[in-house]
């Protein structure tokens, strides 16, 4: 009987430029959502398990939310939030974007 040894897959923002915009979104969605769910409810928050798969999800969610944003408006979202706090810390309004739609 021989085993089979499993390749570890390294889930960065290169790994999820695979995906459609429409995955991109749901996935984005479900697995945010997915942690929301784990860290409001009483017990499974008490769950260390429960709260490392959450915490997983959620770095998944960010990941997918990155590569979306990216692609929708031909900026890094890092330089977005950087623009906007400027903004915010002037007393301006937030900027406008123009997106690649």
């Amino acid at each position: 009987m021989s085993q089979q040894s499993i390749k570890p897959t390294l889930i960065d923002e290169a790994y999820m430029e695979q995906f459609s915009n429409d995955q991109l979104a749901f996935m984005a969605w479900d697995k945010s959502e997915f942690s929301l769910s784990v860290y409001l409810d009483p017990e499974e928050s008490k769950c260390e398990g429960c709260t490392g798969d959450a915490l997983f999800e959620l770095i998944t969610a960010v990941l997918a939310s990155k590569v979306l944003i990216r692609r929708l408006a031909g900026v890094d979202p890092q330089s977005i939030r950087e623009s906007a706090i400027n903004k915010i810390l002037q007393g301006s309004r937030f900027p406008q974007w123009e997106t690649l739609q």
